[in-house]
């Protein structure tokens, strides 16, 4: 639900509805209230959970005085500008903070811990010079197997979980959202310090993400066909690879080779052909220890920030509800509020819609439109 800040045009997914004797406010943050607590749920029919017009206009709303519904959306408007502000400031703590750890990972990861050992051409362009005592392999001699996930169908039960490309997240492996399958072949299950990597999806921005399991196998967790597992070889230490293939620079210039047709594609054997820096295997073990070191604070402000940001949108949700159904009476309240003129969020209508994001503040696409 929004309200629209310009004159334009939309999809056919979208009903136009014009108030007769309502504030369009005041609608807005009561079916954003709803919504979020799926209250309309009751009205979705067919597969698609469409909400019919006829069924939407038949259905009842509390309706305050009209000086109230004024009331009501004014002081919204005014705490929703504050949190909006907040939240935007945290995304830049996150964004500053982000790149300042990715530039610790980067100069680890390519360079080494020794600011005066001697330095080679490396003779790629991503990477420039690296230590004269590293090699350059193919990133597939690093790997025992590289393997693509399960077609099959999930259900809603099963014995195994299978994770899809929302399940990669800020470089991790979660289980926050999966399907499940009574039994897959042996050879899908993920072992412990697996890498999950995406290699195709309609939104070019998340092919190439790389994720590490921390489970184990007896966790019994698979994985969906457009992710691919990578099994690091020994000596090799996974973790090392995971940081260096999750670092920005390497995403970046692996997700320039992509293949673009109806979906952006980045199969496993041109990913395995990239060429990678590889330290020695003790040295890959000290990088490790010294990247958790050197960024454990920043990571811990980074969670801060995102926890300050779920409670601001948890409050916000809960205040809407509140203010909407009376349970909060502002009429008193608002009085006293100062006027403000051409706020930013206003004119450019960030006010009126919230995009799905994940944890990082980046566009989630919407589950099963990620995969052909």
């Amino acid at each position: 639900v929004g309200v629209a800040p310009i004159a334009g045009m939309i999809t056919g997914a979208y009903t136009v509805l014009t108030p007769q004797t309502a504030n369009p406010s005041y609608l807005y943050y009561l079916y954003l209230s709803l919504d979020e607590q799926k209250a309309l749920k009751p009205l979705y029919t067919g597969l698609r959970k469409v909400i019919p017009e006829d069924r939407f206009l038949r259905a009842k709303s509390p309706l305050p005085s009209p000086n109230e519904q004024i009331a009501i959306a004014r002081y919204l408007d005014y705490v929703d500008r504050r949190i909006r502000r907040y939240i935007r400031a945290k995304r830049r703590l996150i964004e500053v903070l982000t790149e300042q750890k990715q530039a610790i990972i980067h100069q680890a990861v390519t360079r080494g811990l020794d600011p005066d050992v001697p330095m080679k051409d490396s003779g790629v362009a991503w990477l420039g010079e690296i230590p004269a005592h590293w090699n350059q392999f193919p990133t597939k001699r690093v790997l025992s197997k590289a393997d693509y996930g399960t077609s099959e169908a999930t259900k809603s039960d099963g014995r195994v979980r299978v994770l899809t490309m929302g399940n990669i997240q800020n470089g991790e492996v979660t289980d926050a959202s999966f399907g499940r399958l009574n039994h897959v072949p042996d050879e899908l299950l993920l072992e412990h310090y697996d890498l999950l990597f995406t290699r195709t999806n309609g939104n070019p921005d998340l092919v190439g993400k790389i994720g590490i399991f921390r489970g184990t196998g007896s966790d019994l967790v698979s994985f969906a066909s457009y992710l691919v597992r990578f099994r690091v070889a020994e000596p090799h230490i996974p973790q090392w690879l995971h940081l260096l293939l999750s670092s920005t620079t390497f995403w970046r210039y692996a997700r320039s080779h992509a293949l673009v047709n109806l979906q952006t594609n980045l199969n496993p054997t041109r990913y395995g052909q990239f060429l990678i820096p590889v330290p020695p295997p003790m040295e890959q073990n000290l990088i490790v220890g010294y990247i958790a070191k050197e960024t454990g604070i920043i990571v811990d402000a980074i969670e801060n920030a995102k926890e300050e940001i779920a409670l601001l949108r948890e409050y916000r949700t809960r205040l809407i509800a509140d203010v909407v159904t009376g349970k909060v009476d502002v009429r008193g309240a608002v009085v006293s509020l100062p006027v403000e003129v051409g706020d930013e969020e206003m004119e450019n209508g960030e006010a009126w819609a919230e995009d799905a994001e994940d944890e990082n503040g980046e566009a989630v696409p919407e589950e099963g439109e990620d995969d052909v």
